[in-house]
Parts: C-alpha cells; sequence; structure tokens
C-alpha cells in the first residue's frame, strides 16, 4: 500500500501536468479569434507568471524524489 507521501507525489505529478496541458492547448489556438489583447508588457509578465507556476508544479514532485536537495533560501 502507497504511503501519504506517495499518493501526494502521484497528485503532484498529475497537477503539473494537467496544467501543461492547459498551457499547450491554450497556446495551440490562434490569436485572432480572442476579443481581448494584453499590451506588449502585460503580455510578457503574463508569461512568465503561467511558466513560473509551471517550475513551481514540476519542482514539487521532483523534490520528491530528491529530498535531500536544498529547500531554497
Amino acid at each position: 500500500m502507497a504511503g501519504r507521501s506517495e499518493k501526494l507525489s502521484g497528485w503532484h505529478w498529475a497537477s503539473a501536468f494537467a496544467y501543461l496541458i492547459l498551457i499547450h492547448t491554450g497556446s495551440a489556438f490562434s490569436s485572432e479569434g480572442i476579443p481581448f489583447s494584453l499590451h506588449y508588457g502585460l503580455d510578457n509578465i503574463a508569461h512568465f507568471c503561467e511558466f513560473a507556476v509551471l517550475a513551481f508544479l514540476f519542482w514539487r514532485p521532483l523534490h520528491d524524489l530528491r529530498p535531500d536537495w536544498p529547500e531554497g533560501k
């Protein structure tokens, strides 16, 4: 039977890949059909935040694989 940390790790992987699929699906659509657009600077900030969340979601299961990694300070 899997322990609690193994179950959480499975959910961590699932949430990371679900978010990755969401990003890929959203970027597959043409921007011509979108009724609004962000200014150039806001678009860059939005992409940075989007991929920062993705990095965090992948960091959690990777950290579960290597618990001896530093926590970051």
